[in-house]
């Protein structure tokens, strides 16, 4: 059968998993539960949440392989429709963008691990002025499991939001 082309998902959608799926790893090993919002329910501009006993944090995932950081930072475009609905949610949001390889094959499996090919990028899209249409995303603003608790940490010091 060589040749032939079993694969179901094109690339903008297996990178769509992926970012759903190294948000569910970074959330599991924060030891925090979270949800994904249905495909099809996908209407708030968001794509899950983080479920602290309090509240939940609400999060946009994007992936991309086209856009790579520069010593500046991630520059990462986005739509007037997703700053409005931000914006009217009274919960925080926060983007997180997986950026992975250019290539097409982004999970490498080897004899002790299997590793993800990317880094994930944070940005809290709370209150963005209207007309945002870029964000510049700072190298520090990596994400990993300590990001997570210090999301918590802010939101519930700072009156939830504020």
């Amino acid at each position: 059968m060589a040749g032939v082309d079993f694969t179901l998902l094109d690339s903008n959608l297996r990178k769509s998993r992926l970012s759903a799926s190294f948000f569910r790893a970074i959330c599991a090993d924060a030891g925090f539960p979270c949800e994904e919002t249905s495909i099809d329910e996908d209407i708030y501009g968001v794509d899950g949440a983080i479920n602290l006993l309090e509240a939940p944090l609400r999060v946009q995932l994007k992936a991309t392989s086209a856009i790579q950081p520069t010593d500046k930072g991630l520059r990462f475009h986005i739509k007037q429709e997703w700053v409005e609905k931000w914006n009217r949610s009274a919960l925080p949001v926060y983007l997180i963008v997986l950026v992975l390889d250019p290539v097409d094959s982004w999970v490498e499996h080897q004899a002790q691990q299997t590793v993800l090919k990317g880094k994930a990028y944070w940005y809290n899209v709370s209150n963005l002025a209207d007309g945002t249409k870029s964000l510049l995303i700072p190298n520090t603003n990596r994400i990993h499991a300590d990001t997570l608790r210090q999301w918590a940490i802010k939101e519930l010091k700072g009156g939830y939001g504020g």
